[in-house]
């Protein structure tokens, strides 16, 4: 009768003990996680270039593939600290806060992507008017280069002019793939922090 009253009053401690562990495996991993993707945000940065459109884009980028990692950890966080209402208080603050971030950030990533892609759509024409030129000179004077024949020269101006639409067009879509993912995967994680704020604000009073 002792070992069975004993095993019992065991599962009773473990079952009053569990919800506590659970917090504190929560609030480790949360932790852990949100120390790596702050670590891993700090190296993107630097070196600053802030003025730069593809240091933006790249950043935003590699923030955004990471940004799962910081909802992760501020649900695990939020889920730990739910029973301490001051504590609660200051995560969903901060969700919210960086919810907010992270929308803005999409914004940014949908301006800094079109201004990159009309920058390599401008030098790619710059690039192919130069070398035009040079053929249209090449036409007017033959010494230039006389082993070319007239066909030899419309033949590559005619190459030339459809290389620099391949490019472009390989540009365009480059930077559209980068930057419906760079917006898609802020977005979705801003959202998804401001909803976790407001959860933690008024889920559980």
């Amino acid at each position: 009768m002792a070992s069975v009253s004993q095993f019992a009053q065991k599962s009773s401690n473990t079952k009053t003990e569990s919800p506590y562990s659970a917090r504190f495996i929560a609030q480790t991993i949360g932790l852990v996680c949100l120390a790596g993707f702050l670590v891993d945000v700090l190296v993107l940065m630097f070196p600053l270039s802030l003025g730069s459109v593809e240091w933006r884009i790249g950043l935003l980028q590699q923030v955004g593939d990471r940004s799962i990692i910081l909802l992760f950890a501020v649900g695990l966080l939020l889920f730990s600290q739910m029973t301490n209402r001051s504590i609660r208080k200051k995560i969903s603050f901060t969700a919210l806060a960086l919810g907010a971030l992270f929308v803005f950030s999409s914004v940014v990533a949908i301006r800094d992507s079109s201004k990159l892609g009309q920058q390599t759509n401008q030098a790619i024409d710059s690039q192919a008017n130069a070398v035009l030129e040079r053929i249209e000179q090449v036409k007017g004077d033959a010494s230039l280069a006389p082993n070319l024949t007239p066909e030899q020269l419309l033949q590559a101006e005619q190459q030339l002019t459809t290389r620099a639409e391949q490019l472009q067009r390989q540009a365009k879509t480059g930077t559209l793939r980068r930057g419906v993912s760079s917006v898609g995967n802020l977005l979705l994680v801003g959202v998804g922090l401001i909803l976790l704020g407001r959860f933690g604000q008024h889920g559980h009073r």
